[in-house]
């Protein structure tokens, strides 16, 4: 069966009312569960939908450890609902007894609740989507905005947010903010949306204030699904724009692109084995076999390798995406876009293709068919910036080095509390399985051997 959280939430009316069951004197917030592991936000208005039928938007997630289960408060958008026919009431705050909301909850929900969050951040109060349409219209000139009521939320909180802003005519619009630590892809993803418009969503407004931005929906994500000519298109158009960065490293990195070039990748090796070491030392499963310390050292020797052959073949460094999927990709038929862009990175571009072409592989019936015809499109891209025989050569060594760069990622977890977080140790066991059998390729040992 699945995981799942239970939360306690506090659907907010107009009028400093929220929605509770039981009868009175027994008065208790609504429970929804939600599957462990998924998106939170998304996962409660479509179970508050479905349950009461009723659109509502999360306002924010409270945590307290005296209570046993999580807590938010979501804003009811729904205008004409007769909650009186459901087994739903309206109350005061002050009617929920203190078994149900601890005292910092119901400090927390009374200031959202009184329009005074304090510096929770911009979207922990009522009225904010409100506000983002409001903006959104205020800045579309070429035609007239009218928002339907559909709403998609997919993430939640004081200074994050993700919603997708449908309309009765023309594109919907997503709004995206984002707080600490992922500031750096406001300026990274506004900016790539200014000097590479061919390759990214229209960015319709962005605010500093809020690190918010809105773009115009572009097409669907690819999917599992998706044909070859589509993620024919995919590949092209990655090549397009890297190529249209080359050698921009000091500008991308500026804007808060992860430094993830080949130099740097390898001054972080020895601290990532020592990781994995301990990581191993920590696994319980005794449904796959540990990799032996030994073992975890002999791969840190080939990776330190594998990074300086790839620094000899001389690819210049372009833009690297090191969450690649499909569902990042948007094709409208015509061309692809790309989204999500928090972990932007600088350094070899051929990592970003190992990436996506496991990803566009994978679950199809003869997925090195698909992964051969998209590397040949890849590599027919690249031919007038490096040799055939560079491009060779760098193939070979990317299996491996796609890995390690996902691994590192933006490397603040090596010295932040992530590093003993089980799932982040079980995730690094993982890649580090993945390194270990793409360290045991024939092609590499050969190509490190000459």
């Amino acid at each position: 069966m699945t995981e799942r959280d239970e939360y306690r939430v506090a659907l907010a009316l107009p009028g400093r009312q929220v929605l509770v069951t039981g009868a009175s004197g027994s008065a208790q917030l609504p429970r929804v569960t939600v599957p462990k592991w998924s998106r939170p936000a998304e996962q409660l208005t479509m179970s508050i939908a479905e349950r009461w039928h009723v659109q509502c938007v999360v306002i924010d997630f409270f945590r307290d450890k005296s209570m046993t289960q999580p807590s938010a408060i979501a804003e009811v958008l729904t205008k004409e609902w007769g909650f009186g026919k459901s087994d739903l009431a309206a109350v005061e705050l002050r009617d929920i007894s203190g078994r149900d909301l601890s005292e910092v909850e119901r400090t927390a929900l009374e200031a959202i609740l009184t329009g005074d969050p304090g510096d929770r951040g911009p979207f922990s109060r009522l009225g904010w989507v409100g506000d983002v349409k409001s903006w959104i219209k205020a800045s579309v000139y070429d035609h007239e905005v009218e928002f339907s009521e559909h709403i998609r939320q997919l993430n939640a909180g004081g200074n994050f947010a993700l919603v997708r802003l449908a309309t009765k005519r023309g594109p919907a619009y997503w709004m995206k903010a984002v707080g600490e630590p992922n500031t750096h892809e406001f300026t990274v993803t506004t900016n790539l949306a200014r000097t590479h418009r061919d390759f990214m969503p229209p960015v319709v407004c962005a605010r500093s204030d809020w690190n918010a931005w809105v773009m115009e929906e572009v097409g669907q994500p690819l999917n599992s699904s998706s044909p070859l000519s589509e993620c024919e298109r995919a590949v092209t158009g990655l090549a397009a724009m890297q190529k249209h960065v080359v050698d921009r490293a000091q500008e991308l990195l500026l804007l808060g692109c992860v430094d993830q070039r080949m130099e740097n990748l390898r001054s972080h090796v020895d601290e990532v084995v020592e990781y994995l070491e301990d990581a191993m030392g920590r696994q319980t499963t005794t449904k796959v076999p540990r990799i032996a310390q030994a073992r975890l050292r002999e791969l840190g020797r080939v990776l330190r390798d594998a990074c300086c052959r790839m620094q000899e073949l001389e690819i210049p460094d372009s833009l690297t995406h090191n969450d690649i999927n499909p569902g990042n990709i948007l094709s409208d038929g015509s061309r692809c876009v790309f989204t999500d862009w928090c972990e932007a990175s600088v350094g070899n571009p051929f990592l970003t293709f190992e990436h996506l072409v496991r990803w566009l592989s994978r679950d199809r019936d003869r997925p090195q068919a698909w992964s051969g015809q998209l590397g040949t499109i890849y590599k027919s891209s690249w031919r007038d910036v490096v040799s055939e025989g560079q491009i060779e050569r760098a193939f070979v060594l990317t299996p491996l080095l796609a890995v390690l760069a996902c691994l590192y990622g933006r490397g603040t977890w090596l010295t932040s509390p992530v590093r003993h977080d089980a799932r982040f140790q079980g995730y690094s066991r993982s890649l580090a399985r993945h390194m270990d059998r793409a360290a045991q390729d024939a092609r590499l040992l050969e190509a490190l051997c000459q």
